[in-house]
């Protein structure tokens, strides 16, 4: 069942680190966070969006974007890794510049087997 889970999130990224402000257009922040990574799309581009409930540690309220194109869920962390400092004040917010995050969309089940790798116990079983 989770691979089927993440074979349905391969066209899926999360942002995290984007300020919310109140009646956003959510599709509008996702092209502003592409433009400001130089990439060419619009909002024919975008399958669906919206934000994520809020985390106690996260700063910020997520969003979850689903593109059309598989492409450009391959070259948006490109980018965003090509860039490497991307914050807010890049993309126009006012105050201090706090980081912006973009990852491919992963289960539950994932993201434990990638931090339990990260600090070296991916042999306990999951």
């Amino acid at each position: 069942m989770d691979d089927l889970e993440q074979y349905s999130r391969r066209n899926t990224v999360e942002i995290y680190g984007v300020p919310s402000v109140a009646d956003e257009d959510v599709a509008e922040v996702v092209l502003q966070v592409c433009k400001t990574l130089n990439m060419d799309v619009n909002k024919d581009s975008i399958d669906a969006c919206h934000r994520l409930r809020k985390r106690e540690n996260r700063p910020t309220a997520g969003i979850a974007v689903r593109f059309v194109r598989r492409s450009d869920v391959e070259t948006l962390p490109q980018r965003r890794k090509m860039k490497g400092d991307l914050n807010t004040q890049h993309m126009g917010f006012i105050g201090d510049a706090k980081p912006v995050y973009i990852n491919r969309s992963s289960t539950a089940k994932m993201r434990l087997l990638f931090a339990r790798c990260e600090k070296g116990t991916a042999s306990k079983r999951v």
